[in-house]
């Protein structure tokens, strides 16, 4: 029986292949007429990427990824794994395994912590809201049933009509099928842990909206109805970093993409991101980023006109 389970999945894996092949036909992001479907597709191992990964569950159908997420957690996942986050997460990531051959082939569905505590409650599934924190950003197993639902969506995409028509439908199976599988657990705490009227949820929201302001962990405890040294020990099981350097990684990408687009220079981005030291800014860029700001983003202009692909995180 293990063996036909085996089988079974790893023909799914093969048709989702196909059909991201299809729908993707070259490097980078593709993106598809159902809203918050997206493809990615990366010939060969790709340059180390930073950024933020949304909320969101990356069904890999072949290759391999390492994303580093959080402050010092390394997650490896690959062909029949599902990367889930609940919430807006600061990360580095670098596909390990691709070849023009054989490329790295994602699809991702944008899945908000609203999406699974709605399923949770119409399918009246219970959480255990006692057990010990999971983190908010894991890798999960794939099981037949979730293969399913991402081909069945894959294939929508052939008729736009039907695309659009099943596309609400198939998402909530999606998280049903996320929320029974064997990662079960994982993704239904993640998703408590995340809503946004309570706890870490409303620390994250409010750090997401007020990032450029001064940081004061008593008021952010407040805020979230815990005590401060709750919302620190939680915040980093969760988070897996402190709320000050999810407030610095929020800021500096946040400079960044400032600076890629052209609306502001070193000095204005820092001043605009809440820094009140160009210097300490400076310092901070090249520590997180490789590089100071005016080389990073010289360097990421000359990659993106030499044809680089930009992969998500």
């Amino acid at each position: 029986m293990a063996k036909l389970v085996a089988d079974a999945e790893e023909e799914l894996l093969s048709a989702i292949a196909r059909q991201i092949l299809r729908h993707a036909p070259r490097d980078g992001e593709t993106t598809t007429l159902v809203p918050g479907l997206t493809l990615y597709r990366a010939n060969s191992t790709a340059l180390i990427q930073r950024g933020i990964l949304k909320p969101s569950v990356c069904v890999v159908a072949q290759g391999e990824k390492v994303v580093q997420a959080g402050a010092d957690t390394t997650l490896r996942y690959g062909r029949g794994n599902f990367l889930a986050s609940s919430i807006d997460m600061p990360v580095v990531g670098q596909v390990i395994e691709a070849s023009k051959s054989k490329p790295y082939l994602v699809a991702f569905y944008e899945l908000t912590p609203h999406d699974v505590l709605s399923v949770l409650a119409d399918a009246k599934i219970q959480v255990d809201t006692t057990a010990p924190n999971t983190s908010a950003t894991f890798v999960g197993t794939c099981d037949a049933r979730l293969l399913d639902v991402v081909l069945r969506s894959l294939k929508s995409l052939d008729d736009e009509r039907e695309a659009r028509f099943l596309a609400p439908l198939l998402r909530k199976e999606l998280s049903y099928r996320l929320v029974t599988g064997p990662s079960a657990f994982a993704v239904c705490q993640s998703a408590w842990l995340a809503r946004s009227d309570d706890g870490i949820g409303r620390a994250v929201d409010w750090l997401k909206s007020h990032f450029k302001e001064p940081l004061s962990i008593p008021d952010l405890a407040k805020r979230s109805n815990m005590s401060p040294s709750t919302l620190q020990h939680k915040f980093k099981a969760t988070v897996m970093m402190a709320p000050l350097q999810y407030q610095k990684r929020l800021r500096l990408e946040e400079a960044r993409r400032l600076l890629l687009h052209g609306l502001a220079d070193a000095t204005t981005a820092a001043f605009d991101v809440g820094y009140e030291s160009p210097s300490q800014f400076t310092r901070e860029y090249r520590r997180h980023f490789g590089m100071p700001p005016l080389r990073d983003i010289k360097r990421m202009r000359s990659d993106a006109r030499a044809g680089a692909v930009v992969e998500r995180p």
